[in-house]
């Protein structure tokens, strides 16, 4: 083999590597960010859980905002005890380890019985809820669902 076949191979070889290697790195960024995803998707299960088992009106007090009433002890999951007082949260998800970098945002909404895009000033017994899910600061899901009154 000559110097300048040797040559010709030595690039196409170098050529063919370095496509493997972008592809290879495609994969594992697909691969991540799919996983980023289904574990956003779980953040927001459990979050629509949490919230679908509280009642969707204040037991205590008839509430005509939004979030927590004056009578409520803290904003923390655990310390709901309706619906709307999610909105406003922002913080560590429920069931997920400390320091992993996942961060849950939570606004809820009064809206409309008989059209949930509409928003309303007074409790109708229909709140709309939006949930953005973030990992070390990038976004990487934003949901939408509707608790209310059975």
């Amino acid at each position: 083999m000559s110097l300048v076949e040797t040559s010709i191979a030595l690039v196409v070889t170098t050529v063919a590597t370095a496509a493997s290697l972008r592809l290879f790195i495609a994969a594992a960024t697909t691969a991540d960010r799919g996983e980023s995803l289904r574990a956003a998707t779980a953040i927001v299960a459990s979050i629509e859980a949490h919230l679908r088992s509280l009642p969707s009106a204040d037991p205590r007090v008839d509430s005509t905002t939004v979030g927590l009433e004056g009578n409520e002890g803290g904003s923390a999951p655990q310390h709901w005890n309706d619906a709307d007082d999610a909105d406003g949260w922002s913080g560590m998800p429920l069931d997920v380890p400390a320091g992993s970098g996942w961060i849950a945002r939570i606004e809820v909404d009064f809206v409309s019985a008989t059209n949930a895009s509409s928003v309303v000033g007074t409790d109708q017994g229909l709140k709309r809820v939006l949930v953005s899910i973030e990992r070390a600061g990038r976004g990487v899901l934003v949901a939408r669902f509707v608790v209310g009154d059975s």
